[in-house]
């Protein structure tokens, strides 16, 4: 029973073999359609009939052979497609730039599709800010190139420009120069150290280099004697103090606190001129005087003490009067003056008839015009300008002192 089972299951599968291979398989290399085609009739439903081993290494050999190209390419070669059959095979054209490619299989080709066509040796390229231009190379004698503020290049004659060469250096440590026009060599230093000067007009020379002399003393004065720098020896010999000449060479001299050497006296002094030895004294001149009677005072000013000092320098006065009056209360109005300019002035008011009141006044005035004098006045004809009712005789007095 089971051998005739088996044998009945032999003969299904070579049936559904038979059945599946009815139509044949295309031939690589296949397109795509063909291999589509492929698929619904070499792989049909288990109902219809069976997908064997065989099936399946056919249709793979056939995918494999049409999506590679028949034959190996070097390393980094393109694959394309063949034809209008959408095949994969090797590249047998130039790619074009849209493709990443020039469309040239040479090096001038490949230039010539980026860059623009060359006319001579020597073409220059440049970009001329939307395209790539060419400027046609130089070929009449010695050019250089030059570009507009705008970048576009051009060539000039090489003799209607002068090179910018460096001169020929000749010793060690020579020194090249712009002069305005050209540079020029200023030959290095060779004797002795210097240093690098210019003048107004930027041309460079040598100097002598101003150095400093060595110090051996504290206190080591340094000074310029108008061709180099000159050493003082510092001071070791006690306090001394420094002085220069009408040249500007210092040196040091003996300390001096201060010598004076003329003393002369001015106004409100005697002595002098002195110029070793002597004496100033003061001597202000001085004038004093004191009523030696009552003086009647009025509604006018009535002149009191007065002194007659001069109309020279400049004076201080002081003054006291003593005011009483006859009839009754009164107020004395008084100043202190020359006649024409007044130093001082004042009020004092009398309580009962022959009381009295002492008040004083003092000033300075400078060229006086008059006599310094106290004149005083009041309200009735009743009022005395009091000498002596103290019984000291100085109860009006007026004494002015030269300060100047």
């Amino acid at each position: 029973m089971r051998l005739l089972l088996c044998i009945v299951l032999v003969l299904f599968l070579s049936l559904c073999e038979v059945h599946a291979q009815a139509t044949p398989p295309c031939t690589a290399p296949c397109t795509k359609s063909q291999l589509l085609n492929d698929v619904q009739t070499q792989f049909p439903d288990n109902t219809v009939g069976a997908i064997t081993p065989s099936i399946l290494r056919n249709f793979q050999t056939n995918l494999i052979s049409s999506s590679m190209p028949a034959a190996p390419v070097g390393a980094g070669a393109f694959t394309c497609y063949v034809g209008t059959t959408g095949l994969l095979g090797t590249c047998t054209s130039a790619l074009g730039i849209a493709l990443g490619g020039t469309g040239a299989t040479t090096q001038p080709g490949a230039a010539a599709a980026i860059f623009p066509l060359p006319v001579r040796a020597g073409d220059l390229v440049y970009w001329n800010g939307s395209s790539w231009g060419t400027l046609a190379g130089n070929n009449t004698t010695t050019g250089l190139l030059q570009q507009t503020n705008a970048g576009v290049p051009s060539w000039v004659s090489g003799s209607a420009v002068t090179p910018l060469v460096f001169p020929t250096p000749t010793r060690s440590g020579d020194v090249v120069y712009w002069s305005g026009s050209a540079w020029v060599t200023l030959p290095g230093n060779n004797s002795g150290s210097q240093f690098l000067s210019e003048n107004a007009s930027g041309i460079p020379s040598w100097a002598t280099a101003a150095v400093f002399p060595s110090t051996t003393n504290p206190g080591d004065i340094m000074y310029w004697n108008s061709t180099a720098w000159v050493t003082l020896p510092g001071n070791t010999a006690g306090t001394k103090t420094l002085t220069e000449n009408a040249t500007g060479v210092p040196a040091w001299s003996a300390y001096n606190a201060g010598t004076v050497t003329s003393v002369a006296a001015g106004a409100g002094l005697t002595g002098g001129t002195i110029t070793t030895s002597g004496t100033i004294a003061l001597n202000m001149s001085l004038v004093t005087s004191s009523l030696g009677a009552d003086v009647t005072v009025t509604t006018a000013y009535a002149i009191g003490p007065s002194v007659a000092q001069g109309t020279t320098g400049t004076w201080y006065a002081s003054g006291t009067v003593t005011l009483t009056d006859t009839a009754g209360a009164a107020t004395f109005f008084c100043k202190l003056w020359d006649g024409t300019t007044v130093m001082a002035s004042g009020a004092t008011n009398i309580a009962a008839a022959s009381a009295s009141a002492s008040f004083g006044l003092s000033g300075v005035i400078t060229s006086p015009s008059g006599n310094i004098r106290i004149e005083c006045k009041e309200g009735t004809a009743n009022g005395l300008m009091k000498y002596n009712t103290t019984g000291n005789s100085k109860d009006s007095t007026i004494t002015a002192i030269r300060i100047q």
